[in-house]
């Protein structure tokens, strides 16, 4: 099932994860990076460019509960994406 705006350029990985995971994206121009639970509460995140590859190295501030989660990102352009993103 796809989430509207989901394209194959950009992944999060492992998924599903243990509260540490990467964000991949097409380019390096993402201007911002949110997590949120599946009712809308927001997880506080520390994402860290990994390198030039146009990836982040993402943990989550404290430790949530297993379950989905979306991972909502601005891309430079000013365009919203949303991945699904799985905790156990």
């Amino acid at each position: 099932m796809k989430v509207p705006g989901e394209t194959s350029s950009y992944a999060v990985y492992p998924n599903p994860a243990s509260g540490k995971f990467t964000f991949s994206a097409a380019d390096a121009n993402i201007s911002s990076l949110k997590m949120f639970s599946i009712t809308g509460y927001p997880v506080g995140i520390r994402a860290k460019q990994a390198g030039a590859d146009n990836s982040w190295d993402i943990e989550t501030k404290t430790t949530v509960a297993p379950g989905l989660y979306y991972i909502q990102f601005t891309t430079g352009q000013g365009a919203q994406e949303t991945l699904r993103m799985i905790i156990r």
